[in-house]
């Protein structure tokens, strides 16, 4: 594979809230296992291609056009699109894909998960003996005492971003805030092309600015409503507070706390900058 393509197949995006359904064990894998490390790693490249082609320049071959068709014809099918418990099994097996992190404040995924009716469980992941007993040992009693679905879903947004950002070094991932990409589109666009190694070509910020096909009607970005401010008008000061709460028993308390905008800088995270 080209390095053309491998970039273009690489652009590993993720998060928002999209929920890991296997934790990708490092060795000692069953074939059935690995069979759907296989399948979970082709459904996150197809995600990627249609986010690389989304924004411009990237999307090349036969292949990209397969994947990104495929999406565009079904875009509901990117909710089902779960890798983040996968990104370091991806590292080792695919040592030259650029891994882009995309974070969001977890109070905005849970109040959109909530309108979207996602039903997520977080005591689901302790199903699972290799990641309780590498990563989530001790939170299972939290995790257990989840008390509404609200609780879960910020649980699952806990776990889901806590175990990546243990598994690197800074340095090795691209983080970048949904947050900071609102409110400084050409900066963190820009810094994003660089990481990758690749110009931004003109098409990309008129690309930026177009809203997803898969947004929903009460999407901010549809409404007119501030999407860095609206979902507060969906939760309470209370989940709020608990929100703050799990952050700080998880240890991300550093990323966010009950305001808006995340308390530090990917470029920092990264290793890119002050």
């Amino acid at each position: 594979m080209s390095t053309r393509s491998l970039t273009t197949t690489a652009l590993v995006l993720v998060t928002l809230g999209f929920v890991s359904p296997a934790y990708a064990q490092e060795a000692g894998a069953s074939g059935a296992a690995a069979g759907t490390l296989v399948q979970w790693s082709i459904i996150t490249a197809g995600f990627a291609l249609a986010i690389a082609a989304a924004f411009g320049a990237l999307g090349q071959g036969k292949a990209v056009s397969a994947a990104v068709e495929a999406i565009a014809r079904n875009p509901s099918a990117s909710n089902d699109i779960r890798a983040n418990l996968l990104l370091h099994w991806l590292r080792r097996h695919f040592p030259r894909v650029p891994i882009v992190f995309l974070m969001r404040h977890p109070c905005a995924v849970a109040a959109s998960q909530l309108r979207g009716r996602w039903g997520l469980r977080a005591a689901d992941l302790l199903r699972q003996p290799r990641l309780v007993e590498d990563f989530l040992s001790p939170f299972a009693g939290l995790i257990h005492s989840a008390r509404d679905e609200f609780d879960n879903l910020l649980l699952v947004w806990c776990v889901e971003n806590y175990v990546p950002l243990r598994q690197f070094r800074r340095g090795e991932i691209f983080i970048l805030f949904y947050e900071e990409l609102l409110r400084h589109p050409e900066r963190e666009i820009e810094r994003l092309f660089g990481f990758l190694g690749r110009p931004a070509g003109p098409g990309v910020f008129e690309q930026f600015r177009r809203p997803s096909a898969q947004s929903r009607s009460w999407s901010a970005v549809l409404t007119g409503d501030d999407p860095l401010d609206s979902w507060r008008r969906h939760i309470d000061a209370g989940q709020i507070r608990r929100a703050v709460e799990l952050l700080r028993l998880f240890g991300l308390d550093e990323l966010y706390d009950g305001g808006s905008m995340p308390r530090t800088s990917g470029a920092r995270l990264s290793g890119g900058g002050a």
